[in-house]
Parts: structure tokens; sequence; C-alpha cells
């Protein structure tokens, strides 16, 4: 609810020493607390200490590690003597496998089934434009691109779905300023901006599970969370609710304090270290038990053994792993820690290459002179009396030769053993060495592709597990009216629903737009001739081809469907792949059947699909036959898309009603 807001400035506040006061607790309480913070320190001892899954590092220390390797850290130089080099194959190969995902269309195909098993293909059709419009209000297309790029990176990314509402600090003026500080005054509230789906991405260590040895996120018995928030951010959340007020802005014991007793139920208790004007934000899920729990601080903010807030019992948190370490081990192995041995001895090869290089061209002397000798002496051009050139020797001949054509050898091995265990140069758009042939090129490629098949299939999974948190949170939020309108027939207010626009391919006209939108069972159309007129007046006002789906509010909020989700890996619609393979296509039927045998519209229509435009702008109406005036009551077949036509009494010609129910999903049985 909007609030209203009593400081002039969060700064003001920030600088405040405000005395809060002590949680009194009951017996009950003490009992749940204890037991509750006993199963968080269980989960972090067993996740932080060392494991030989990460090669015998803690958790963290092997998330630093995979940042460091995937962002090619170059470490500080230790001695005056040390080479800096890092070769950033690791960021090279992991940017040819996001690009190569980025290139797929992995948006979820979902079937709806009723309660007899038989499919609304329209209704899994329009729940698939619901969760589009979800996306593109989250921006998750370039959410996605990170939660694969971390997948990628740590070899686990940790995604929450769930549904916010949106609040804005408003600020009205009320007096104008007119240079005096004192002139200026205004109101502040907090406004509700809206509601919608969102998705985050968790850091790696800021997740507990509460088993190690389960795999599988939804398997587990309890997870939770950590995060830390600005005091006043949080308070926007939490600041109405009743325990708000025991929450202090101030810095307490951590968990790992041994100074004194750190228990939940005296408010000394945290995970780690705060900053200033920060709060603590731990959130508990216990799915086998269906409980929920928020602490702030270490205040805990809803009741003992309450349930989890949404409706369809599953935990907020979707996980997925990169690559198997075992399945008696909750975490996966990251593309860093696979190429980890070789990447080390490759860059430890070129800083000797370096060195080498470095020695050639300035190798170590010695001086039997008997003189002092300053280094301008070996720079070009220099003029030196009275020094006998067989007196100033190097050190270490072979080593000046540099290079050697063994060790260059040798490093390509390594090279090779790094492409066999990611992605082949080749693969990812540079030229191969040597000169090889079309055909070696060809398999090469064909042997990448079965290594990224394995990238393409968990990124596959990712999307899947977010497809079906995000089904059930629009099942349960989207179908909610979001304001109240005047019906100005009847004079009475009327639930609003939500409704958007998709551009989609349209069966016979190209690249159009599709309505998908939530009304009352009082609003739906009677028949579906009504939807039809409705489509052909938008038509003639936007030039663009147009289907309408109503989806019944009512029934969507009572009846329980059967829902399954799939994640198809494929092209996007107009990738160049799919152009290409477009023109392939047409080049196979024209060298095969003849013109005639080829239904030119067809392929019209495919062409406009893949070029998103418009069909009939692109192609000139083909010519109708002339045909023969009907009799009442008498049905023909239509020219071009056989759909049996109906002739009416007023000698207008339109589709049957089992062609157009497919546009009003009026569910019958409700």
């Amino acid at each position: 609810m909007p609030t209203d807001v009593e400081e002039k400035s969060i700064l003001i506040t920030e600088t405040k020493d405000i005395e809060v006061p002590n949680l009194v607790w009951t017996a009950e309480e003490v009992l749940y607390w204890t037991g509750f913070q006993q199963r968080l320190e269980r989960a972090r001892v067993a996740r932080d200490k060392m494991h030989d899954e990460f090669d015998g590092m803690t958790y963290i220390k092997r998330c630093e590690e995979n940042r460091k390797l995937a962002n090619t850290f170059i470490a500080p130089r230790l001695n005056k003597e040390d080479t800096q080099y890092a070769s950033g194959l690791v960021r090279q190969k992991l940017y040819a496998l996001l690009s190569a995902l980025n290139g797929l269309d992995l948006s979820p195909d979902i079937n709806a089934f009723d309660n007899d098993n038989i499919e609304l293909s329209e209704l899994g059709q329009s729940m698939e434009d619901i969760i589009w419009k979800t996306e593109e209000i989250d921006l998750d297309e370039e959410k996605k691109l990170m939660r694969q790029y971390t997948l990628l990176e740590q070899g686990e990314v940790f995604v929450e779905d769930i549904w916010i509402e949106k609040f804005k600090l408003a600020k009205n003026l009320t007096a104008k300023f007119n240079g005096k500080i004192n002139s200026a005054k205004w109101t502040s509230r907090l406004k509700k901006e809206g509601e919608m789906a969102t998705r985050n991405i968790i850091q790696n260590e800021n997740v507990y599970l509460g088993d190690i040895t389960t795999f599988g996120i939804e398997k587990q018995p309890y997870i939770f969370t950590v995060e830390t928030k600005p005091y006043d951010l949080a308070k926007q959340i939490y600041g109405k609710w009743e325990r708000w007020d025991f929450v202090s802005r101030q810095k307490k014991t951590t968990i790992q304090g041994k100074t004194q007793e750190t228990t939940i139920y005296n408010s000394n208790w945290l995970f780690g270290e705060l900053q200033k004007g920060f709060v603590e934000v731990v959130k508990y899920q216990d799915k086998p038990n269906n409980e929920y729990q928020i602490v702030v601080n270490g205040i805990p903010m809803l009741p003992v053994g309450f349930p989890l807030p949404w409706k369809h019992g599953e935990y907020s948190v979707a996980m997925q792993i990169y690559s198997l370490i075992n399945h008696f081990f909750a975490y996966g192995k990251s593309l860093p820690m696979i190429l980890r041995p070789q990447i080390a001895v490759y860059d430890e090869m070129n800083k000797l290459m370096i060195l080498k290089t470095q020695y050639s061209q300035k190798p170590s002397l010695a001086n039997l002179s008997g003189r002092v000798l300053s280094s301008r002496v070996f720079m070009p051009g220099f003029i030196a009396s009275g020094i006998d050139p067989s007196q100033v020797k190097i050190m270490f001949p072979d080593i000046a030769k540099g290079f050697t054509v063994a060790e260059a050898r040798a490093l390509e091995i390594i090279q090779r053993t790094i492409d066999s265990n990611s992605v082949n140069p080749t693969f990812a758009g540079q030229q191969p060495a040597g000169n090889p042939t079309a055909t070696q090129i060809i398999e090469v490629q064909r042997q990448a592709k079965m290594v990224l098949g394995l990238t393409i299939f968990v990124c596959s999974m990712l999307e899947k597990k977010l497809a079906d948190i995000r089904l059930a949170n629009v099942l349960e939020n989207w179908f909610e009216p979001i304001e109240e309108s005047l019906d100005k027939a009847r004079n009475v207010l009327v639930d609003k629903f939500r409704q958007f626009t998709r551009k989609v391919p349209i069966e016979g006209e190209g690249i159009g737009q599709r309505i998908v939108r939530v009304i009352s069972g009082e609003q739906m159309p009677k028949t579906s001739f009504e939807v039809m007129r409705e489509e052909e007046e938008i038509k003639e006002k936007t030039g663009i081809a147009t289907r309408i789906v109503n989806l019944n509010h009512e029934q969507m909020k009572m009846r329980k469907f059967i829902w399954y989700t799939t994640i198809i890996p494929k092209e996007r619609r107009s990738s160049p792949a799919n152009k290409l393979l477009f023109r392939e296509m047409v080049s196979d039927l024209l060298s095969v059947f003849p013109p005639q045998e080829i239904n030119m519209e067809t392929l019209k229509e495919e062409f406009a699909i893949n070029w998103e435009r418009n069909f009939e702008r692109l192609f000139k109406p083909a010519e109708s036959m002339p045909q023969l005036p009907l009799m009442a009551g008498q049905e023909t077949v239509g020219q071009e898309t056989g759909v049996p036509l109906k002739q009416t009494k007023s000698n207008q010609v339109i589709p049957n009603e089992r062609d157009r129910a497919r546009l009003t999903l009026n569910i019958p049985g409700a």
C-alpha cells in the first residue's frame, strides 16, 4: 500500500542513531528459531568447507577462481622478473558458446489438456503468448544472456522467478521553489506502479542448499538465500509489517563471531558483515513442510510455520548445472574448471615463450674485459672504444636461440586439447590452420556441434524449469483484474483485465498480429462471427492481418488444466540460417518438381514470414476465378484455403463455426 514518507531525504535517516526495542520471544518461538538457526548453520558449514569436487577448494574460493579465469584475470607481478600473461582462451571459448546459444530460440512450447486429456491447442498457444509478454516487460532477453553466461562461468546458476508489486517514491511540489531554501514544499508517497513477473539471478555464494548430496533443487529438504539491501529499500518492502520496528540499522555480530553467544532470538545472528545503512535479508523455503520465512537483520518477519506465499508449492528458485560431477553431489563443474588444467599449462608455456624471446633479443652477457660497461654499449649505432668483443660473451647460447620447434609443437598439442574440450576455432568463425579441405572443415564443425549439443541441452533445461515456474505465476496472477472501468452502456463499474498484442505469422497472410485479452464471461462474444468482424475492422483500420483470442476470466480461474512444457531449440525465425535453409528448400523443390506441381502461395507465405513482411503488401493479390451464384444453404470450398464456406441469406460468405471457434477460448463445461 502507498505510504507517506516523513523524511525529506534518506541521507538524514542514515546518520541518525535510532534505538530499536527488543523483541520479546515466546517459548514456542525460542524452540522454533533455535532449530531454524541450526538448519541454516548446517547448510553453511556443509557447503563452505573444502571439497574434492571443487579441486580441494571451498565453494567460495572456487567461485572466485571461476570469475578470474572467465575474465582473464592477470595477477599482480610478485617479482620483477615475472612475465604478466594470460591467454584469454577461457573467455574466448565461453563467448563462442554464448554466441551460438544467443542465435537459438529457446522459447517454451506449452501444451494444455483438459481433464479428459483432450488437447486445447489455442489455450496452450495463448499461454505461450502471455509468457512472452511477461518476459518482454521484464527485459528477459538480456537476463537470459546473463544467466547463460553465469551457468557457463560458475557451473551452476540460480534464478528466482517471482511475482512482485512495483512501487516508486513520488514527490509532488506543493509550493514552488523561488530560490530560497525554505520556499519549496512537497509531499512524498510510495506509489504503486503495477505488478509483474520478474526473474533475478542470485549470486551463487548467496544460495544455500539443505542437502549438498542431493542432486536437483526440487528434491532439496530446504533452501535459503542471503542478500543485503539498503535499509530504505527494505523499508519500502517490509516497512508496514509489524516487526519492522525491531529491525536495527546497526551492524550485528556475525554468525562466525566468537565473542558472544549468537542466537536468533536475541537478535544477534547474521551471516556476514554489513555496511552501514544496509540490512541482511534471509529468505527460507521448506517445500516438504510448506514453510516460508523472511529474516531481516536477525528479526523473523513472519509467524512460525507460515506457508509458501505462492500456490504452486514449488521452490521459487530454479537451479541448473552445466557439467555433472556425480549424481550424489548438488553442484556442477564450470567451463573454466574443465579447461583449468590445460589452460594453466598453456599459459605457462606462453610465458616461457615470451621469456625465451626476450632472452634471444637481450641475452645475459659475461663481461671479461675488466671494465664496467653501460647497457648502451649494446644499442644499435653505439661506437665503443677499446673493447675486445671476444671478452663479452653470451652466458647461455642455447637459450638465446629462442623458442624451439619442439616447444611450438607441444604448444599446438595443448591448444588442440583445449579445443577438443570446448569449441573448435573453425566453429567459432576463425580461420583454421594450414590448408584443410571443405570435408575436413565440415567434419570438425560436426564434432564441435556434438560438444555444443550438451550445452544447448542444459540451457534448454534451465529455460524449461523457469517456464514451469513462470506458468504457475501467470495462472495465479495474470487473470486477476488490474483496475475498474466504467461501462457506459450500463453505467456501472466493471473489472478491467490485461490485454496485449504480439506480432506473429498469420496463416495465409504472412506477418500479422494476435491480440490476447482476458475478459469476463459477460463480455464474451456470443458467436465466432462477432470475433471475425472485429478482426476485419482492425485490419481495415491498420492494414495488418489480425487474430483475436479471448480468454474467459472465470473459467481460467475455476478450471483445472493439465500443462506440459517443452523446449525445442531452433534457429530464430528471421535468422540468416533460416533464410539460407529456405533458399535451399526452394532450390531443391524446383530442381525435383515442375513449377505447376508446387503451391506457390505457400512458398510466398513462408517467404513473407522469414523476412517478417506483410504478405498483402509484399505480393499482389492473385486474380480470383469467377464463381457461380449459390443457392440458399449450399456449401462450397474456398479456392485458396480449402475451408468450407457457407452462403448466408444476405449472400455473405463466412468461415464455418468450427474454424472460427479457435478464436474464442470460451471453454464449455466450466
